[in-house]
């Protein structure tokens, strides 16, 4: 505990004396806890106004300026402010917020006095969730206050008080959720683009990067607000990623001194409005009392970041209440929609937003083999993976959930290539048809067919067919789900060594039994046919082996898995 956290202590109960004199306690004056509780918040503050900071050069735009083109062709790299028109108004962002005028107590009337509110303890920065409007409002109108608290996730989408404000025209567009979650859907529909925060002087929010890797739009109605940014570098989310994995770090330092060059600082007086990309990592400070609308939103420009967030918060176990609520739902949605769209608007994509969409199926792809391969996956971790698939992308007509994310992937990975880009070729999905057989596999009758064990497994040797063997498997039958049913074969001579390749992440789920010299006709030139082709051409299966994996007693077509109807690997 630290001598700050000490000061804040109202009571101290001695055990050590109970038993001589009976229980005994120390209760602090009200004078003294006043004092206690400008120590942290002056810590804060301190910390603040003793170090430089970088003056920033963002850009400053219009309402009116700020378009889906304009963020298209910047990439949205960087945070953006905008004014007040003119006229003092809103109308350039298409924007409505209440006026400057806005008080708590307006808060309070419109949401009602028994509203739930959660509280930030300044000082500490942990979350007391036991207060209501009415004492929110009753602490915020006190002059005197004994300790400084802070409001900053009471969201309020679903109230009345949303239907007297209206978000930036832009978040709008851009939004995945307003976008793409169908409106007959309303169970997990994420609640997170409309947020009213209220902080008083001296509150701060210690740095943090908004769930998700989110973006922000951030309106002052009242107030003032002081931002303290740096940019998502690689080597600045490694140092967040630390910082956030070891509680110990985050009382004693400022994490700003660690960042690769100091931060960004922004001012924000009423009627601005600032937006902030994805990943960017900030801290805010309260000067005076202060009333401030803001929301986040996914969305197109930004997957690659938003994906690296998620990664991040995985990794420093973040609690699932600080994430984004039903991210990998919205982003099969998301999916879904981009696959069904007209041809013409998928082409009028940016080239940012395409190479995203291929990123971003190749995730949810591996996450459903996740779900198939990895022995030790957390079971609730397997069971939300499962859930956040919805029915749409379970019953989308060729191949469910990964014939969905191949088909996306592999039409952005056609337009970018007709535009000259170059595609990550660790993200491309390939299918059977990426691929030029140089025969045409015909289904034959076959004996038993059986691989054996060899003593050199373990050192990845080929395995050999037994004597009774005279197929090779070339083109397996998948279903939606991924499980192998049958295999088209051709005839090889008995004990003929092969290698067997699984290339199922790679070429959608082909099986192969490859014959090293065999018939000219049965050699399969995966490598010819893709020679950018990101596939592990001799990958072994020792278990398959052991198992005895392809077996078939005389039919004409084989039935190639380690068990029957095993999913493939």
């Amino acid at each position: 505990m630290s001598i700050q956290e000490s000061e804040l202590i109202e009571e101290y109960h001695c055990d050590t004396c109970t038993t001589s004199a009976g229980p005994s306690t120390l209760k602090m004056e009200t004078e003294k806890r006043s004092r206690a509780a400008a120590t942290p918040t002056n810590k804060w503050k301190a910390m603040l106004m003793t170090r430089k900071f970088r003056r920033h050069n963002f850009p400053k735009l219009k309402g009116k300026d700020v378009t889906l083109e304009y963020l298209r062709s910047t990439g949205f790299r960087e945070p953006i402010l905008v004014g007040l028109d003119t006229n003092g108004k809103t109308k350039g962002l298409d924007m409505v917020m209440p006026a400057a005028s806005w008080t708590v107590d307006n808060v309070r009337n419109v949401l009602g006095d028994n509203m739930p509110v959660t509280v930030i303890d300044v000082a500490t920065q942990s979350e007391l969730e036991q207060w209501t409007m009415r004492s929110w409002a009753e602490y915020f109108n006190t002059k005197n206050r004994d300790r400084l608290y802070n409001v900053i996730s009471l969201e309020v989408s679903k109230t009345t008080l949303a239907q007297k404000m209206q978000i930036p025209h832009i978040v709008r567009e851009l939004d995945w959720v307003a976008n793409f979650w169908p409106s007959d859907i309303k169970q997990g529909c994420p609640k997170v683009k409309l947020f009213c925060l209220m902080g008083v002087a001296g509150s701060f929010t210690n740095f943090h990067i908004d769930f998700g890797g989110s973006s922000v739009f951030y309106h002052i109605v009242s107030g003032s607000k002081v931002f303290y940014l740096t940019d998502p570098t690689p080597a600045n989310l490694e140092i967040y990623k630390v910082w956030s994995k070891n509680p110990s770090l985050v009382e004693p330092c400022f994490l700003g001194d660690r960042f690769e060059k100091p931060c960004y600082k922004i001012v924000l007086k009423q009627g601005d409005t600032l937006l902030i990309p994805s990943g960017w990592i900030h801290c805010v400070y309260t000067p005076v009392d202060s009333l401030v609308i803001g929301g986040n939103f996914l969305h197109s420009l930004h997957i690659p970041m938003q994906l690296e967030i998620i990664r991040i918060e995985q990794e420093t176990g973040t609690p699932i209440k600080f994430r984004f609520p039903s991210m990998e739902k919205l982003s099969w949605f998301a999916v879904a929609a981009y696959e069904s769209m007209d041809q013409e608007k998928l082409k009028a994509l940016s080239n940012i937003e395409l190479h995203g969409l291929v990123e971003l199926t190749n995730y949810l792809f591996l996450r459903q083999q996740d779900v198939r391969i990895r022995k030790k996956l957390d079971p609730a971790e397997k069971k939300a993976i499962k859930q956040s698939v919805p029915p749409i992308a379970y019953k989308f007509r060729n191949g469910g959930p990964s014939g969905l994310s191949r088909r996306l992937n592999r039409m952005a990975c056609a337009i970018l290539t007709e535009r000259g880009e170059i595609v990550n070729e660790a993200h491309r999905l390939l299918s059977p048809e990426d691929f030029d057989l140089d025969f045409e596999p015909v289904p034959i009758s076959t004996s038993s067919f059986a691989l054996t064990p060899s003593a050199t497994m373990s050192d990845h040797s080929s395995p050999t067919l037994s004597s009774t063997t005279t197929a090779i498997v070339a083109t397996p039958q998948v279903d939606h789900e991924n499980t192998l049913h049958e295999a088209t074969m051709k005839e090889l001579s008995p004990n003929t060594e092969c290698t067997l390749v699984n290339s199922n992440e790679a070429v959608g789920g082909q099986l192969l039994l490859t014959p090293p010299g065999g018939p000219e006709d049965a050699k399969i030139k995966l490598a010819e046919a893709s020679a950018n082709a990101p596939i592990s051409q001799r990958r072994l299966l020792k278990r398959a082996a052991e198992e005895q994996v392809c077996s078939d007693q005389g039919s004409t077509s084989a039935l190639c898995s380690a068990s029957p109807r095993r999913k493939l690997r």
